[in-house]
């Protein structure tokens, strides 16, 4: 699973460790991870993902069954260079 998350709800967008930006989403009765098409289930009804707690989770509607299942943990991915982090005003120059 990929290091850092992009977006998470009807699709999940996360950055991979070599930083491509990868994507899984339900389409057709699948899941499917993408650039390129990798089948990871199929025989779905509908899929979608949250963040709960620091964590990422899968949340899967197979057959009218409910299921959930914990994928990672969630690290929201910043732009290089877009570090809203403040220094305290005693070491600012």
């Amino acid at each position: 699973m990929g290091t850092t998350y992009i977006e998470a709800g009807d699709v999940l967008r996360y950055r991979n460790f070599e930083g491509e930006e990868t994507t899984l989403e339900w389409n057709q009765q699948r899941l499917v991870k993408k650039p390129g098409y990798e089948i990871l289930l199929f025989d779905i009804d509908d899929v979608s993902f949250s963040i709960e707690n620091d964590f990422i989770y899968m949340h899967v509607i197979r057959n009218r069954q409910n299921y959930t299942f914990l994928l990672t943990y969630a690290s929201l991915w910043q732009e290089e260079g877009d570090n809203n982090e403040t220094l305290p005003s005693d070491i600012q120059e």
